[in-house]
């Protein structure tokens, strides 16, 4: 019993360090320009704007429904009237994520899971290189599913008149998450004889359907096969001998910690509920996707979660095993077989960590994730001082700094658009030769925009304001172009 606490008290504490080191490394690459316009940027101005009046409103006069129908982001935005920060949907994911393994645990609490077992599994939701990936590649919407599948899961094994809640939640990330749930509704509708599970089902596929192909063309001059090619040659193509290492390597990694849970038909749910996921994922011409990178692994791998609990709970009672055996029933064939995977799946964790991780300690740990950029708090601080109102535009990896704002363009969407711009913010490394760079320098040596604020570093224009103070950031920038030329 001691051994089994002690399991417990160790995979608490991996969890534990593990959600903090991820909510730091995600803000330190953040503090390294990590997060751009695309697409941390236009999600956190379309968070922005959803919390002020102007749904799923980006850029200017765009709007994010052409991208996807991510209906469900809108209820994210008024968290910007409580905290306004540009790191707030980090934060937001972050939390989500968190809450799903809360909700994971709780679930596997209530049937009847030991808390060695359940430490392990939550350590292992929150610490695997997959969930990793997710949520320190900025902000997607598709990554929240770590929270409504293992609500969705909840409510299908513990109370299955609540299902409509996360489902329809669920639905509203994107056009076509509704289909990769579906193989986990037919599962519970199959197994637990729940007719109304069919029903979710089939309610499922058509809302994909009428999505796909009529609510995304409404919001869009084509349809969806238009805006994403998923032809059958770019698919075959995908298939080249050098992209088939990157499947294989997603598919081990994925597969690797479900092994320990495939006795006594734990196979089953582990088969049934990232099959349709998955499906997507190998047979996707874009190469993160197939390979089960960035936000791509979110949600095949959070269903795999979900699925080693339903198999951690099919897995007969080792007391019946015993029996049948011609053993006396005790308790502790069940403590040691809860011992046994709980150690397992902690093990699995941290080498795969080690193989796969982003953390300290992991392959693909470096400086970016271990450490808060001076510049970057530069930069927040300098970004605090752009006037609201009017249309902004700065260099695509500074929009992570200052989109939590209505109005903002990059140099390539403004070049598209020609919109005309009330404010810009850059810094002297932006002043060099190319062509974006040479924008910047017109707007400085126009007499349309003035300099309302610089650092020695940050440079924030404003169209109509003094422009005395120009030639004092060309100045500047020779000095440093001085200073960095080695003799």
């Amino acid at each position: 019993m001691n051994f089994c606490k002690s399991i417990a008290a160790v995979g608490w504490l991996l969890a534990l360090t593990a959600a903090g080191l991820l909510m730091f490394s995600s803000y330190a690459a953040f503090s390294w320009k990590n997060y751009t316009l695309i697409d941390y940027g236009r999600y956190t101005q379309l968070l922005w704007n959803c919390g002020h009046g102007r749904l799923f409103g980006t850029y200017v006069t765009d709007t994010y429904l052409r991208t996807h129908l991510s209906f469900t982001l809108a209820l994210l935005g008024p968290f910007f009237r409580i905290w306004d920060h540009p790191f707030l949907p980090s934060v937001l994911q972050w939390s989500m994520m968190v809450m799903g393994a809360l909700m994971l645990a709780w679930t596997a609490g209530r049937r009847n899971v030991r808390e060695d077992l359940l430490a392990a599994v939550v350590f292992f939701f929150v610490a695997y290189p997959l969930m990793q990936s997710a949520v320190m590649s900025g902000f997607h919407g598709i990554t929240l599913s770590v929270l409504f599948i293992p609500w969705l899961y909840a409510c299908l094994t513990l109370r299955k008149g609540g299902v409509i809640l996360p489902l329809v939640l669920y639905a509203g990330l994107r056009e076509d998450t509704i289909f990769l749930v579906v193989p986990m509704l037919l599962y519970f509708a199959v197994r637990d004889r729940w007719k109304a599970g069919y029903f979710w089902a089939a309610a499922g596929m058509v809302y994909a359907v009428v999505a796909l192909f009529y609510l995304f063309p409404m919001f869009n001059s084509a349809g969806v096969m238009h805006a994403r090619p998923l032809n059958q040659a770019a698919i075959l193509g995908s298939f080249a001998p050098e992209e088939i290492p990157p499947r294989l390597n997603a598919l081990f990694w994925l597969c690797l910690p479900a092994v320990f849970f495939l006795r006594k038909k734990g196979w089953i749910p582990l088969l049934v509920f990232p099959s349709a996921a998955l499906l997507v994922a190998m047979f996707s011409p874009v190469r993160p996707q197939h390979a089960l990178q960035l936000q791509y692994s979110a949600t095949v791998f959070v269903l795999t979660a979900v699925a080693m609990v339903e198999a951690i709970v099919r897995r007969p009672a080792a007391s019946r095993e015993a029996m049948q055996a011609g053993r006396p029933a005790s308790s502790s064939d069940a403590q040691h077989g809860s011992a046994f995977l709980a150690v397992a799946l902690i093990v699995v964790t941290l080498a795969a960590h080690v193989g796969q991780g982003f953390l300290f300690g992991g392959r693909y740990w470096n400086r970016i994730y271990g450490s808060i950029h001076p510049e970057g708090r530069n930069l927040l601080v300098a970004a605090r001082h752009i006037p609201r109102e009017g249309v902004l535009i700065c260099p695509q990896n500074l929009a992570g700094f200052c989109a939590n704002r209505s109005e903002l363009l990059s140099w390539k969407v403004h070049a598209l658009s020609s919109q005309r711009v009330d404010l810009a913010f850059f810094t002297l490394g932006n002043l060099g030769e190319r062509s974006e760079d040479l924008f910047y320098a017109s707007l400085l040596n126009s007499r349309e925009y003035g300099v309302i604020y610089f650092d020695g570093g940050s440079v924030i224009l404003r169209r109509g304001a003094d422009p005395g103070r120009n030639p004092e950031i060309f100045k500047a920038r020779d000095a440093m172009s001085n200073r960095n030329v080695k003799p």
